[in-house]
């Protein structure tokens, strides 16, 4: 009972952290890893990948986990910070700012 229960928290946090890493933040660490000049020209991803290839197996998990955690935080931290810009988009004004807007806003 409790192995099966192990298994399906498993599989939704699995689900829940490729989703999150698959958000523009992500995308945005790709990229830039992917557009990182390197001796000879944008070839950063190689580059990167080969000196990952020849670490030993514990330095790569710890890289691999450090990424994970990095993308994860960069990810909530975007998520966090994204709502009161687009609050005052919106035209929910703060309280002192809205003084001053013309009616009907």
């Amino acid at each position: 009972m409790l192995t099966r229960f192990g298994e399906r928290a498993g599989e939704g946090l699995a689900a829940e952290m490729l989703v999150r890493l698959l958000t523009p933040a992500g995308i945005f660490w790709v990229g830039g890893l992917a557009a990182r000049p390197s001796r000879r020209g944008f070839g950063g991803v190689r580059q990167v990948g080969r000196q990952f290839a020849g670490l030993p197996a514990v330095p790569q998990i710890t890289v691999v986990v450090a990424v994970v955690v990095a993308i994860l935080t960069s990810a909530f931290v975007a998520e966090k910070l994204s709502l009161p810009p687009l609050r005052i988009l919106e035209g929910y004004w703060p309280e002192g700012l809205a003084e001053g807007a013309p009616e009907g806003c």
